[in-house]
């Protein structure tokens, strides 16, 4: 694939189609057309399952019992585990300032792929979910507004490389399925996280995302708009 088509698979929006049971969703290559190249549902609440390149994956999240949906498990589409996302929580010391705790996911998928999930927000300004590769290379980011219209959750999925689609659209996943979904609601729902703490406020580079946008309006400059 060129480089210009690279920037295409880059920036991906991940979005919410039904707010009643089952929850549904659409993977489409954002501000190029309509065209869906990938679904995922949560027909089974604590099972969604989203299908893109394919690869059929599944998050099991009663992997830590008791009803706890941090933790969750990676299956293939055979069901057997390959993976996991669990939480941790990091303590940043500081000379001159307390310390402070925050917590964060990580992604590992066996002999594939580990990364770091760092969540950040900026009240009305947004909602950023930081992706680090081996936890020392910003390789992808996670943007959901602060509004949600409909009830309807849309994410834009950010990216390095073309091979982290998936894993950043399981991300998304996984984001929603523990934290926004949302069952025959209709209307606006606002929230307004602000990250105070300075270690994770670190974790947010404020050009990553123009940088990947760049590369999507090099690739429009050579091509017809749809």
């Amino acid at each position: 694939m060129s480089n210009s088509g690279e920037a295409v698979r880059k920036i991906l929006q991940f979005r919410q189609e039904t707010t009643s049971s089952p929850i549904r969703y659409a993977i489409s290559a954002m501000g190029i057309s309509d065209e869906v190249i990938g679904t995922a549902d949560a027909a089974d609440a604590n099972r969604p399952k989203l299908t893109m390149d394919g690869k059929t994956l599944q998050l099991d999240l009663t992997a830590a019992g008791d009803g706890a949906q941090e933790t969750a498990q990676i299956l293939d589409a055979d069901g057997a585990a390959i993976g996991n996302i669990i939480p941790w929580t990091r303590m940043s010391k500081s000379i001159l300032a307390r310390s402070e705790d925050y917590d964060y996911r990580v992604l590992t998928v066996d002999g594939e792929v580990r990364l770091f999930i760092y969540e950040v927000g900026f009240g009305e300004n947004g909602h950023f979910w930081c992706v680090y590769e081996d936890d020392d290379a910003l390789v992808a980011m996670i943007q959901k507004a602060s509004v949600t219209k409909d009830s309807k959750d849309v994410y834009e999925l950010y990216f390095e490389r073309e091979e982290l689609a998936v894993w950043t659209s399981l991300l998304a996943l996984y984001i929603d399925a523990t934290a926004y979904a949302r069952v025959n609601e209709n209307g606006f729902n606002r929230e307004n996280l602000v990250t105070t703490a300075k270690a994770l406020l670190r974790k947010y580079d404020a050009n990553f995302i123009q940088r990947v946008r760049s590369q999507l309006d090099e690739f429009r400059g050579n091509k017809p708009a749809y």
